[in-house]
């Protein structure tokens, strides 16, 4: 047991590695406890001295996970599960902000990357598939991608646009019949 009085004062200093190991199949743990309710559980990352990046429970009503760096909340995690980046207080389950900055979401694989690209300077989302190829939109039946796939529409890189067809040859290409 490691005790603090507040002041930065604290009953054992570990010069070097600090190694937590259990006995046979037990777990190990390092629990970090406030004596009171409200007060935050932190976990401080430091360099030369210097504070790089936070791991706390907020202690308030809220009791979110946060990372914090350089006196900003990075990401933040609340006992509903949403999930905020560059958000302190997420309303959605993931929920992106880049205050006056460019917000973008990328999904990248080997084959390419789907951005969703929003800039504060640009008034017009946008949302782009980066290998070149074409952009669909699909449905499917039980949830997953890769089975039960349903193309929709699709847009090309020669930006021909088709719904309801795989090979548009055109800027608007149906199969079928189009009410407009």
């Amino acid at each position: 047991t490691v005790n603090g009085d507040g002041s930065g004062n604290y009953d054992e200093i570990v010069n070097g590695n600090f190694h937590v190991k259990s006995e046979a199949s037990a777990d190990a743990h390092i629990v970090i406890d406030t004596t009171s309710a409200g007060n935050d559980a932190m976990l401080f990352l430091k360099e030369a001295g210097t504070t790089k990046w936070i791991f706390y429970n907020d202690g308030d009503a809220s009791d979110a996970l946060k990372i914090q760096d350089d006196g900003d909340v990075r990401v933040t995690i609340d006992q509903s599960g949403n999930v905020g980046i560059g958000k302190a207080v997420p309303t959605q389950s993931v929920h992106i902000y880049a205050g006056s900055g460019e917000s973008d979401l990328t999904v990248e694989s080997s084959t390419g990357a789907l951005t969703i690209f929003m800039n504060n300077s640009v008034a017009n989302p946008a949302v782009f598939w980066q290998d070149g190829g074409h952009l669909r939109f699909a449905t499917t039946n039980n949830g997953i991608a890769t089975t039960g796939f349903s193309e929709k529409v699709r847009i090309t890189s020669s930006g021909f646009m088709g719904i309801g067809t795989e090979t548009p040859t055109a800027t608007g290409s149906t199969l079928g019949v189009l009410h407009i």
